[in-house]
């Protein structure tokens, strides 16, 4: 159950990241878009899986999918911090 909802959000933090790059990449302004944009994103996500985990589950789920959903955000940005400007511009 615990690695099932891991996968699930790890797969929407991964798709929502595709969305919001495709969406602001090449645009003015674009790389601070995708980064607050991801954020923002990552906060919704982590107040969306602890109510519904507190609610749904009565187990201690919560923090261990926080800590995934952390993880995963954290590596996104540092990718996209590392090679997002060369593809900003690239795009442009």
């Amino acid at each position: 159950m615990l690695n099932r909802i891991i996968l699930i959000n790890a797969v929407i933090s991964l798709l929502m990241f595709a969305f919001i790059f495709k969406r602001y990449a090449g645009q003015s302004g674009g790389d601070l878009a995708i980064i607050f944009a991801n954020v923002i994103f990552g906060v919704l996500q982590l107040l969306a899986n602890s109510i519904y985990l507190r609610i749904k589950t009565k187990s201690n789920y919560t923090i261990r999918v926080q800590l995934a959903i952390l993880a995963i955000q954290s590596i996104e940005l540092v990718f996209f911090i590392i090679f997002g400007y060369q593809v900003n511009e690239w795009l442009k």
